[in-house]
């Protein structure tokens, strides 16, 4: 069993798929799942019904009644840590990141001789992240995800609040923010066909922040090159390669390397795996999460996949229209009570058609000019009240852990779906 988890490890390093020709009679995954056992070498599992009905469901596993009954015992192996309740609160340590009431507001052109609009792209959000944690940012496309990392990086100036790293506020301005600054805090992108330089090998575009945020000396650079790849389970060949001659998944490694050089203690994604396919992805998020361990970094995670965000982050904030809709422990966010706009976006995992209120005025679902009064999606919840309209809405603790921007009180919540199309 360890020969076989000894090649999954290799497997998973190189991209590669381990061959399975020596376990023609066991499991055809046992050669990669985390959770083998020796009969899975040797005995084909049958395949049971798990779930009758209209919702049935088969599996093929000799696990697959330890998974049902600890539901983390997969995601836990997969990470190669304990679970969460025997890691504890230990595990993270100090507050690397706080983002204080910060807006970003965008300023449009005048119309007919006014005075023109305003674009809350983020609207007082507050935020922390600490070291060894992983924060997940969640919300439909448009909104406000990419702005507050933008903001956060200061290529985006922030309108008010503020951003403290290790204690230290940030200038809103990157050009104003000193070296050891640009340093600490670093980004993934989504595509990295835009952040790879295609005429330049991957070798000299590890190079470059490797000298100018690390202060490597030359002379140690190429070995550091190497180093890097061997990190992200890439082969020292790779250095020599061009952006055209590496798949998806090797290019989002390479930019991957490329944050680690400069050796930062705050990262953020933004959406680095959804152009990526399903198994490519899960070999990248296992890959930052052993990084993130290894080093102590805060990694903060924007997705608007709740089912990636629910494997990867210890917290969960969930943006609407610029603004924090609710946040806490990712258990606690997706499990009920729900916010109604929470539950929305958990509707949309399980394919469900939501059918909430058209937006009030034809306006989309991303739409923030003006900022408005109220709450932010009165208009497209079915549990609206006519002070939603008018007022905004309190923070209300589910737990010590767990808070809700809405106007129902905390019992009100739905505990089952009101959208239709699934509970």
């Amino acid at each position: 069993v360890r020969q076989h988890q000894q090649r999954s490890a290799l497997g998973a390093m190189s991209g590669k798929v381990p061959q399975l020709g020596r376990i023609p009679d066991g499991c055809i995954f046992a050669a990669r799942c985390p959770l083998v056992l020796a009969r899975c070498l040797h005995e084909r599992p049958t395949q049971r019904v798990v779930r009758s009905g209209a919702d049935r469901r088969t599996v093929r596993c000799h696990r697959w009644e330890d998974m049902r009954d600890d539901p983390t015992l997969l995601r836990d192996a997969w990470r190669g840590e304990a679970s969460p309740h025997e890691r504890g609160p230990a595990s993270i340590e100090e507050e690397l990141l706080n983002v204080d009431r910060v807006e970003t507001v965008f300023r449009l052109g005048p119309r007919r001789g006014g005075r023109g609009n305003a674009i809350r792209a983020v609207d007082g959000v507050s935020l922390g992240v600490s070291s060894r944690e992983t924060l997940g940012v969640v919300g439909e496309s448009g909104s406000g995800k990419t702005t507050l990392a933008r903001t956060i990086l200061g290529l985006d100036r922030s309108s008010a609040g503020r951003i403290l790293l290790l204690g230290e506020l940030l200038q809103p301005s990157l050009s104003r923010r000193p070296l050891r600054i640009l340093r600490s805090v670093q980004a993934v992108a989504q595509h990295p066909d835009e952040a790879l330089n295609p005429y330049r090998q991957v070798g000299r575009a590890l190079e470059r922040p490797l000298r100018r945020l690390a202060g490597v000396r030359r002379r140690a650079v190429r070995q550091r090159v190497v180093e890097l790849l061997e990190d992200v389970g890439l082969s020292d060949e790779s250095a020599l390669r061009w952006p055209w001659q590496l798949s998806g998944g090797e290019k989002q490694r390479v930019a991957i390397a490329r944050m680690l050089a400069a050796q930062p203690r705050v990262v953020l994604l933004d959406e680095p795996t959804s152009a990526l396919d399903v198994s490519v992805q899960a070999r990248l998020l296992n890959l930052l999460v052993r990084l993130q361990r290894r080093d102590d970094r805060a990694m903060l995670f924007i997705s608007h996949d709740l089912a990636v965000i629910s494997y990867l982050a210890d917290r969960i904030v969930v943006l609407y229209r610029g603004r924090a809709m609710e946040e806490g422990m990712t258990g606690d966010v997706l499990l009920p009570p729900y916010h109604p706009y929470t539950e929305l976006l958990l509707l949309s995992i399980h394919g469900a058609v939501a059918t909430s209120k058209p937006a009030a005025g034809g306006r989309s679902p991303e739409s923030r000019v003006g900022g408005g009064i109220g709450c932010p999606f009165s208009d497209r919840c079915p549990h609206e009240r006519e002070v939603c309209k008018i007022e905004a809405p309190p923070w209300r603790r589910c737990s010590s852990t767990h808070r809700i921007y809405c106007h129902l009180e905390i019992d009100a919540l739905p505990r089952e779906s009101a959208f239709g199309g699934g509970g």
